[in-house]
C-alpha cells in the first residue's frame, strides 16, 4: 500500500511499516507469538488510530493482531497458504 513519498513519510510510519512487514513474515510462517509481538509494536505507530482519527475503527496492525490471536487458538495446520477466511461479516 502506498503511504506517501519517502521524503514525506515520518520515521514513526517507517518504523510501523518495518514492524508490520516482520509481523507478516511471522504470520505466514505460523509463528503466532512472533507475529503478535510485531503487530503489538506496530499498532501504536499506525498513522490512523481508532477513536483518535475521525472515522477510523481499526487499522492493519489491529486486524492482523486479531487474526493472529484467532489462528494461535485455532491453528490452520500444514499446507496453509496464508489465506484467512472470514466466517462472519
Amino acid at each position: 500500500e502506498i503511504v506517501g513519498f519517502r521524503d514525506h513519510v515520518s520515521a514513526q510510519t517507517l518504523d510501523c511499516l518495518s514492524l508490520y512487514a516482520q509481523g507478516i513474515e511471522r504470520y505466514l510462517a505460523q509463528d503466532w507469538a512472533g507475529a503478535l509481538a510485531r503487530f503489538e509494536q506496530s499498532a501504536p505507530l499506525e498513522p490512523n488510530q481508532p477513536h483518535q482519527t475521525p472515522g477510523i475503527v481499526s487499522n492493519p496492525s489491529l486486524v492482523l493482531l486479531a487474526r493472529s490471536r484467532h489462528l494461535r487458538a485455532h491453528p490452520p495446520g500444514p499446507g496453509w497458504d496464508g489465506v484467512y477466511v472470514m466466517k462472519t461479516k
